[in-house]
């Protein structure tokens, strides 16, 4: 059974948007690691250079993983030689991950001003 057009773009978009829910519930959890280890590496401590260390080689980990889940679908979909599917899943992507951003933006002005 054949599915519309209408009905497979949906599709390509939902894998986009789930995708950057992926993203920010993984930047979540980055935030609360980072969160969470900073009693680990007090700056008075002489241990600050384990700290930088751990820092920069979580940010490298995390751009890769980031690339992964961002890109993921839409290089899929460019090495099969679909474009407009490639531009759905990436626009369902990034669609989401800027509704995420504006929502804690919004909430942390509304929290500042209180």
């Amino acid at each position: 059974m054949l599915k519309s057009k209408k009905t497979y773009f949906q599709e390509i978009i939902s894998q986009g948007v789930v995708a950057g829910l992926t993203e920010s519930a993984y930047i979540i959890l980055v935030s609360i690691f980072l969160l969470a280890t900073e009693v680990f590496f007090p700056a008075q401590s002489g241990l600050v250079i384990f700290g930088i260390v751990a820092l920069v080689i979580l940010f490298v980990l995390s751009a890769a993983i980031s690339v992964a889940l961002v890109f993921g679908y839409p290089v899929y979909y460019l090495i099969n030689k679909q474009f407009k599917e490639a531009l759905f899943a990436f626009i369902g992507t990034g669609l989401i991950l800027f509704i995420v951003f504006a929502l804690v933006l919004i909430v942390s002005v509304l929290t500042s001003i209180s």
